[in-house]
């Protein structure tokens, strides 16, 4: 079974091989904690992926033809991937806060209240009420992961129904033909050709057809 003729299974593999993704980035994933640098440095790691994702599926499905119906349909489908990328990043929740911490700071990890890692302000007067405005930024990413997954699962099961419903209009069930009605037969113009039966001089009968 050739994987570019079964994008679904390519896509599915792909979904698994994000998940490795995220898991390497999650270790290797350092917050600048710079005001300048924090919001950009977040929607890279948000951006490029997905837009590499996107260009990768939609090569993939795509025909030849790209004037045709179908293109429109097959760059929604090819959205699929993208948007799981960045579910994963929400719901890790630190590339969000990154990119909204807005003071300098030095990266660490604080278990008293944040499990993960965050920019500890340099000023030590605020870093209580920051700490807590980050913990309230890793719940909010969360909550935006779980936006993202319920518009991916409803725009899945709404294109679903519509070729559902597309594929019933087409094929309409008992669209055939009726048991109560008579079978009509074709009408005999005498073209068919019927086998005679002739004698020869021997007293042999001889088949023949006119």
């Amino acid at each position: 079974m050739e994987i570019t003729t079964h994008p679904d299974v390519f896509e599915m593999m792909n979904g698994l091989l994000l998940i490795g993704m995220e898991k390497v980035l999650e270790a290797e994933f350092v917050c600048p904690c710079l005001p300048d640098m924090n919001f950009r440095y977040a929607v890279v790691h948000f951006v490029a992926p997905s837009c590499l994702l996107f260009m990768v599926m939609f090569s993939i499905r795509s025909s030849s033809d790209c004037c045709s119906k179908e293109t429109w349909v097959l760059m929604v489908k090819s959205l699929v991937l993208p948007f799981t990328w960045v579910f994963l990043l929400l719901m890790d929740g630190r590339y969000f806060v990154c990119g909204k911490s807005y003071w300098p700071g030095r990266l660490v990890k604080h278990d008293d209240l944040i499990a993960k890692k965050w920019c500890e302000p340099v000023n030590t007067t605020l870093a209580a009420e920051l700490e807590e405005e980050t913990w309230r930024w890793f719940s909010e990413s969360k909550f935006w992961g779980m936006i993202v997954i319920l518009i991916v699962s409803g725009g899945c099961m709404l294109y679903h129904l519509c070729s559902c419903c597309k594929s019933c209009k087409k094929n309409p069930k008992g669209g055939g033909q009726s048991p109560s009605e008579p079978q009509q037969h074709p009408p005999d113009d005498g073209s068919s050709s019927i086998p005679l039966e002739r004698v020869d001089t021997s007293g042999h009968p001889v088949n023949e057809e006119e």
